[in-house]
């Protein structure tokens, strides 16, 4: 866990010297397990959040807005009645356990000095936070209530003794680092091998796994002089992801185990970061979870349609014989009674003996000419069927390329556009709203990414020379940039028969030739663009195809970003994009 006892030692340090001696103005409750504090001090205003959500439980310092409930929970009233309008005396961490306390001075209904402690504990699904009496050390309440058959060890209910969560045997590393200024050669240091992770997790407290890595990497001197700077406020607290989400976040450095992406100069300013990021990715891998799974649904049913399109199709080209029956049938109408369940026919085109089934019911002239019904009538499915077989594999082709670009979307609103889009298409029920603008079974759709014949904030890469590469990030951006927004001479990318998004490389009017002579690196880079913004972006030596603006065509009716081209060349290219301006 990212929130682990050092974490929690820098949060706690930073509020106990921003908030210590501040008067608590107001307290919100946004969400069942989060709470807000609006916090006065000499220095300004604070807002201080808090949350025991068992997947993202934290405390910081931040400077985000919440939408609050009419009606606040009884959990937030009971803090307005005990704690509003007191002063915070301390803060401190509880040894190095994920604790962190506040302790308030407040006035009691009677005018005396009472003083209340508010507990946070940071500790994954078990988090809580928790309103103590000091003066009997009883819990006033919390946020999570922990009966007995939840908990038979630990119970958090009112009236009831406040007891810390039980210890793990291990001396925490606040201890083990105050032992070593006092006695570097006989304290507990020289039981912990630091170039080991798995003995600092055995033997040290309050250090996560990922953390314990580092340590093991970086050494020990490295490490203390990292906490030494937490008093300080001196350390940096750094963002690590794997390039689709967020992943850790820590001032002990991780770069020899994970990417860093950004850093920052306060514990809370990253923690704040790296917690509201993250819910925005949930929200996102959400959205593009279950919009995939309607798409996948869609993409099953057009495959099914399609193979038994096909197998309708195969069936009728196997239906020559159809055609010989009624020949034989009619070249021997003579030989032929009716009422006769089979006739046995010589068949004139290689001297074969060729068994024909007869309907006892019918004639033999009508026998044949039933068999050149059935035979006439595969013809038409074959005729009939072949461009529908066409259509849907273009709606296939079309509906990868919408998975594609639903695969590469970075934010909410490319996921919303792609929704939209589907929509549109008649893939997903639409939005149907009334006379009075309210809806009658589904939300407002969001604002388009394209308007007025160009894309909103598209995607551009900048070349040392100023000219731009133009990505499109769904199919409507595909449409707009290649058949509004390009110039004729522009160059046009795209994979050779892999979904992707159309790129455009601005000339400035400079021709194919002449752009392939002077500037070749430059179609290289744009090539590695397109063949990164495609479902090729992990393959190497990938096709591109590129051509003029002027020989790219949309059909008549052809789906978004569906469209033919000619003059082309293909460049094979491993996937790479530039740095962005």
């Amino acid at each position: 866990m990212a929130f682990d006892g050092i974490m929690t030692w820098a949060i706690s340090e930073e509020l106990s010297q921003k908030l210590t001696l501040g008067k608590i103005g107001k307290i919100y409750q946004p969400e069942s397990e989060s709470l807000v504090f609006v916090i006065h001090t000499k220095d300004g205003r604070f807002r201080l959040y808090a949350s025991a959500s068992g997947n993202a439980p934290h405390i910081c310092l931040t400077q985000r807005e919440f939408e609050n409930p009419q009606q606040p929970p009884i959990f937030c009233m009971i803090l307005r009645k005990h704690i509003q309008g007191g002063r915070i005396s301390r803060i401190a961490q509880n040894s190095s356990e994920r604790i962190i306390e506040i302790d308030f001075q407040v006035l009691d209904e009677l005018g005396f000095t009472v003083s209340k402690r508010l507990i946070f504990e940071i500790m994954g699904k078990h988090s809580n936070i928790i309103l103590v009496n000091l003066n009997d050390g009883r819990i006033i309440d919390s946020i999570k209530r922990v009966s007995i058959d939840v908990n038979r060890a630990r119970q958090i209910l009112p009236g009831l003794i406040y007891n810390y969560p039980p210890s793990q045997g291990k001396t925490g590393f606040k201890e083990l680092l105050g032992m070593s200024d006092l006695n570097e050669e006989n304290g507990h240091l020289v039981s912990v091998n630091w170039q080991d992770s798995n003995d600092i997790m055995d033997k040290v407290g309050g250090i996560s796994p990922r953390v314990a890595d580092s340590i093991a990497l970086l050494g020990y001197d490295v490490f203390k002089d990292i906490i030494a700077k937490i008093k300080d406020l001196n350390s940096q607290t750094k963002i690590y992801s794997n390039g689709k989400k967020l992943i850790d976040f820590h001032i002990v450095p991780m770069d020899g185990i994970l990417s860093e992406i950004k850093s920052f100069d306060s514990p809370s300013a990253g923690v704040d970061y790296f917690f509201e990021h993250k819910k925005e990715t949930n929200l996102m891998q959400q959205a593009e979870s279950n919009l995939l799974k309607k798409i996948n649904s869609v993409r099953e049913k057009l495959g099914l349609k399609l193979q038994r399109m096909e197998e309708d199709v195969l069936k009728a080209k196997r239906s020559e014989h159809l055609r010989l029956y009624g020949e034989l049938l009619t070249a021997n109408l003579h030989n032929i009674k009716k009422g006769e369940l089979m006739a046995h026919i010589v068949n004139y085109y290689d001297g074969s003996t060729v068994d024909i089934r007869l309907d006892p019911k019918l004639s033999p002239s009508e026998n044949a000419q039933n068999y050149y019904k059935k035979y006439g009538k595969a013809m038409n499915t074959i005729k009939e069927k072949q461009p529908m077989i066409e259509s849907v594999k273009a709606e296939i082709a079309y509906v990868d390329t919408v998975i594609d670009h639903l695969s590469r979307a970075t934010e909410i609103k490319e996921i919303d556009y792609i929704r939209d889009e589907l929509i549109d298409e008649g893939y997903l029920k639409g939005r149907i709203f009334g006379k009075n603008g309210r809806s009658k079974n589904k939300s407002k759709s969001v604002k388009s990414s394209v308007s007025n014949g160009k894309i909103n904030n598209p995607l551009v890469f900048a070349l040392p020379t100023g000219r731009k590469i133009i990505v499109g990030r769904n199919n409507k951006e595909n449409d707009v940039l290649t058949l509004r927004m390009a110039s004729k001479s522009d160059i046009w990318f795209h994979t050779k028969d892999i979904p992707g998004s159309h790129v455009i490389l601005q000339t400035g009017g400079i021709d194919l030739s002449s752009m392939e002579e002077n500037f070749p690196e430059e179609i290289k880079t744009a090539a590695g663009v397109a063949a990164y913004h495609s479902k090729g972006k992990s393959s190497e030596n990938v096709p591109v195809d590129y051509t003029e603006v002027r020989y790219v065509k949309k059909p008549s009716g052809a789906k978004p970003g569906m469209v033919i081209f000619k003059n082309n060349k293909t460049i094979w290219i491993t996937p790479k994009i530039p740095s962005r301006p």
